[in-house]
């Protein structure tokens, strides 16, 4: 697993047409988030939750696959 302390909440880039690039750390959230629950989240990342909720924010609803 990465490191964890190396990962900072960073601003998003927008990258043209492709959307916002997320930072390694809200990629990981975002990857992990649909099987776990928030004090989880919490605990995994080592994060408090106001940073996890302002990457939550950041990241948008979850998005419901029917694949």
């Amino acid at each position: 697993m990465e490191n964890i302390e190396n990962n900072e909440l960073m601003p998003a880039k927008k990258s043209g047409t492709k959307g916002y690039i997320l930072s390694p750390l809200e990629a990981s959230v975002q990857s992990r988030r649909n099987d776990l629950n928030f004090p989880a989240l919490q605990s995994m990342f080592e994060l408090n939750e106001a940073e996890l909720q302002a990457i939550l924010n950041k990241l948008g609803p979850i998005e419901d696959c029917n694949c």
